[in-house]
């Protein structure tokens, strides 16, 4: 099987950053890339293509990337929801026991 591998981590003449898209999304890996072929539903692929669109990402392809990034780093439990609210007590301090009770009234419990 051949693999073609390119290095990625400066904008190409033919893909610069585009005006109006978010500096998360022009983040690219440092890394080489693969290419590779995936079947995905049609209407996933639409939704995608339209976002993109709206400059979500430069392309479909980092689109793609970043989402599977995102989620390999959820799998291995990197970001998760304990790391967010980690970061929360770091920033705001933990929630008091007005807060809890605030919550319980909230939610009816």
């Amino acid at each position: 099987m051949a693999v073609r591998v390119r290095d990625v981590s400066e904008p190409t003449p033919t893909n610069p950053p585009r005006p109006g898209v978010a500096a998360r999304t022009r983040r690219r890996s440092a890394g080489p890339t693969v290419k590779v072929t995936i079947t995905v539903p049609a209407e996933v692929l639409e939704r995608a293509k339209t976002l993109v669109r709206k400059g979500h990402a430069r392309s479909l392809s980092d689109y793609i990337s970043e989402a599977l990034a995102a989620q390999v780093a959820a799998d291995e439990g990197e970001g998760g929801l304990d790391e967010f609210l980690d970061q929360l007590d770091a920033e705001l301090g933990p929630p008091s026991e007005a807060d809890f009770a605030w919550a319980r009234a909230a939610l009816g419990l």
